[in-house]
């Protein structure tokens, strides 16, 4: 009867053991993919720090460019001005404002090359509107002439 006594109670501590070392193989597979997640040394960078970092790259370079001919000064982390001077004379400020467009809030990235296709298409629709605009005002300015020769003759009937 010891035997049984005794391999039962084995038993009872093979089945804890197992869970036990299930629990634990678990747990040290999260800290595993968790450091692959990081993939050695390197920690992830933020899409607002790349951002900021090419940002602030093209700043410098545009701020160089321009300093070369131009008095610029930043106004701001993401904008700088220089003065210019028109035909009279007259000091006005030139403002570069440098922006990396994230998308919208629904989480659609922003689509730089739709945004080029839409501007091109506004345009256009404003020159044929203002072709419209500017056939109809001649029609208008025809018609007025017209109208001002006939005044003018039934004028001259009368008098």
């Amino acid at each position: 009867m010891q035997l049984g006594i005794f391999s039962s109670s084995v038993k009872k501590y093979s089945l804890t053991f197992l869970k036990f070392y299930d629990i634990i193989y678990i747990e040290n597979k999260k800290k595993i993919k968790k450091r692959e997640r990081f993939k050695g040394d390197t920690m992830a960078v933020s899409r607002k720090a790349l951002r900021d970092q090419v940002k602030a790259q093209y700043m410098a370079q545009l701020m160089e460019m321009l300093g070369a001919q131009e008095d610029v000064g930043m106004t701001a982390s993401n904008e700088f001005n220089f003065p210019v001077v028109d035909s009279e004379g007259n000091e006005d400020f030139i403002v570069v404002k440098l922006v990396i467009p994230t998308g919208t809030r629904d989480g659609d990235p922003y689509d730089g090359y739709g945004a080029r296709n839409d501007y091109e298409l506004l345009q256009k629709e404003k020159q044929e509107k203002a072709k419209k605009a500017a056939e109809a005002k001649a029609k208008k300015i025809a018609r007025d002439t017209k109208m001002r020769e006939k005044q003018a003759a039934m004028k001259a009937a009368r008098g």
